[in-house]
């Protein structure tokens, strides 16, 4: 129903890798960032970094503000936008992709392109598309799945440093909540 992946629907509020960690602050990404950074400064948001208890620097944002930015990035640049539609098929010749399939509320149809970009996330247009994948790097190994979560009412003067974190999981799971898998994570406000 709207743009921005993981930013916009499931927590993730801040933009890491903008600027370098531990640099003091050198910018190292630019391009359409800049736009986004742009968009959300005209619409009131600060858009400086901080520095997180993990020591990463990082933009935190507002996913509504975000969510109007990409909107009217999109729309600048002419962009057609198909909310509400999911890739269901792949036409391809050998190793060319010619159409994808689609289907929204009104039924299915097709949509022929040069070029597409598989930003699923889970490499749904290269699968469909009958693509080579590779999963993890050549070991099989994966980057570690995160869970976001907003919460609101911490007090403004509760510790919720890594360590104060590590500790709040391992007394519950001491006082026998079974469920929890992992010891570690952080908060940021």
């Amino acid at each position: 129903a709207y743009l921005g992946g993981e930013a916009t629907n499931s927590g993730v509020t801040a933009f890491a890798g903008v600027y370098a960690s531990g640099s003091g602050g050198i910018k190292v990404v630019s391009g359409v960032c800049d736009q986004v950074l742009g968009h959300l400064a005209r619409l009131g948001q600060d858009t400086r970094y901080g520095v997180t208890a993990s020591g990463n620097l990082t933009i935190k944002f507002s996913p509504e503000y975000l969510k109007v930015a990409l909107d009217d990035i999109a729309e600048e640049a002419g962009v057609e936008l198909l909310f509400h539609c999911q890739v269901i098929g792949a036409k391809t010749e050998g190793t060319r992709l010619l159409s994808i399939e689609c289907a929204d509320d009104s039924g299915r149809f097709e949509v022929e392109a040069g070029a597409f970009v598989d930003a699923s996330g889970d490499a749904n247009l290269a699968f469909l598309s009958q693509a080579p994948t590779v999963w993890g790097n050549h070991q099989g190994q994966t980057q570690v799945a995160t869970l976001s979560a907003r919460i609101d009412q911490i007090d403004k003067d509760a510790d919720i440093s890594p360590s104060a974190v590590e500790k709040a999981i391992l007394k519950a799971k001491s006082d026998g909540m079974k469920h929890l898998t992992k010891e570690k994570g952080y908060i940021l406000r």
